[in-house]
């Protein structure tokens, strides 16, 4: 059995990457915490965020502060997100459980999933996504994973967190369960499907398509959302258009399919308490 414990990182850098500790950020672990009841729920850091959604934040949080990996089988690591990669490695190898990304908000429990002893989603397309990762303490599939970063390069930006699990998996398909697209990663992050889930949320421009097909499409959006165990956010991608300046009242205010996803999962006066 994995673990019903759940793992964040964050901060490895003293900017935090440009990016602050904020509304979507504590709408992930409020969402991990209430969907899947955690038994423990880690924040695993170097520099602590602040503001007032750390406040809030910090009480749903063992606080675990670390020391970002500079290195790995003696190869340098120079991108905070690397050092992520290999953190949330080293993590799941010595204590198992779930990791998520600071993007992700979870929609059903992943309770199904922890009778497997390693599990990922596809990121269609590219390979196995590592922003959501279930494992067992001590994975066969995570010790092989972790050994093929001995010809890590910090150049190459997801060939051994994203090509390499994908790999492994078509190699050990015993050691690892997957799930498909939909599970963890949709709508993935290009033009056409975040149209529909940010749409008539945060000022997107005008759609000049057929009316009724875009209605459709947008329930059909939102029934495969309902049915998925997360959704990634894609902060890399989606900050200073849709995340940076998200707030309660916007999404209170909206009926896109990710405000209405949110408020599947939270009530309207939790929304309304923040």
């Amino acid at each position: 059995m994995i673990p019903n414990n759940i793992h964040f990182i964050y901060g490895l850098r003293k900017d935090f990457g440009g990016k602050n500790f904020s509304f979507i950020h504590f709408l992930a672990i409020l969402s991990a915490w209430k969907i899947n009841q955690p038994d423990a729920l880690f924040y695993h850091y170097e520099y602590e965020p602040s503001g007032y959604w750390w406040e809030r934040a910090r009480p749903y949080l063992q606080l675990n502060k670390v020391k970002a990996p500079n290195s790995i089988f003696d190869r340098p690591i120079k991108h905070f997100a690397h050092q992520a990669d290999v953190l949330r490695l080293e993590i799941l190898q010595d204590q198992g459980g779930i990791y998520l990304d600071n993007d992700i908000f979870c929609i059903n429990s992943f309770k199904p999933l922890l009778k497997y002893g390693f599990v990922m989603g596809k990121e269609p397309g590219v390979g196995l996504c590592n922003a959501v990762i279930l494992s067992q303490a001590s994975a066969p599939f995570l010790a092989r994973w972790f050994e093929g970063y001995r010809k890590f390069n910090d150049l190459s930006w997801n060939q051994f967190s994203v090509i390499l699990p994908h790999r492994l998996a078509k190699k050990n398909p015993n050691l690892i369960h997957v799930e498909d697209g939909f599970s963890f990663f949709y709508p993935m992050y290009n033009r056409y499907l975040q149209t529909f889930f940010f749409w008539k949320s945060l000022g997107f421009p005008n759609i000049t398509r057929s009316l009724r097909f875009l209605a459709n499409y947008k329930e059909r959006q939102f029934a495969i959302l309902s049915q998925a165990y997360a959704t990634h956010l894609w902060e890399q991608f989606w900050w200073e258009l849709y995340l940076k300046d998200l707030t309660p009242l916007k999404v209170l205010n909206s009926n896109s399919n990710f405000s209405r996803i949110v408020k599947k999962v939270l009530s309207e006066e939790t929304l309304s308490e923040l």
